[in-house]
């Protein structure tokens, strides 16, 4: 059989969960997961973020279930104010929130009229 040599540790090595996360062998994975996370974060909170149409309010244009990536960069850049026909996303109002409505929530509309434009039934 097998005998006990003392040069050995009869006990195998036990390492903490942060220990074995950080080893050599997961460094390289860990820190691509993490750059990724960082980039993603950075992606989704300044230039593009996803969102889908819930309802029919904008048909024929988008379908329910359509899926759209919102530029959220090129506002910021070109600060423009939004022009008659372009789709625009924004919070709901003070009034729409006092109904029910959470800030989080995201309409997506079409611009019928600017300032100083008449909407009539």
């Amino acid at each position: 059989g097998k005998g006990f040599r003392p040069d050995e540790d009869p006990e195998p090595e036990r390492r903490t969960f942060w220990e074995k996360l950080w080893s050599k062998e997961n460094r390289e994975d860990l820190v691509f997961f993490v750059g990724v996370f960082a980039a993603t974060l950075v992606v989704r909170t300044f230039l593009v973020e996803p969102r889908y149409i819930p309802s029919e309010s904008m048909f024929p244009t988008f379908e329910v279930g359509d899926q759209l990536l919102v530029d959220k960069a090129s506002r910021r850049v070109m600060e423009h104010p939004a022009r008659r026909g372009e789709v625009v996303v924004f919070a709901p109002p003070d009034a729409l929130v006092a109904r029910g409505y959470s800030r989080g929530d995201a309409f997506i509309k079409r611009v019928v009229a600017v300032g100083g434009d008449t909407v009539e039934k």
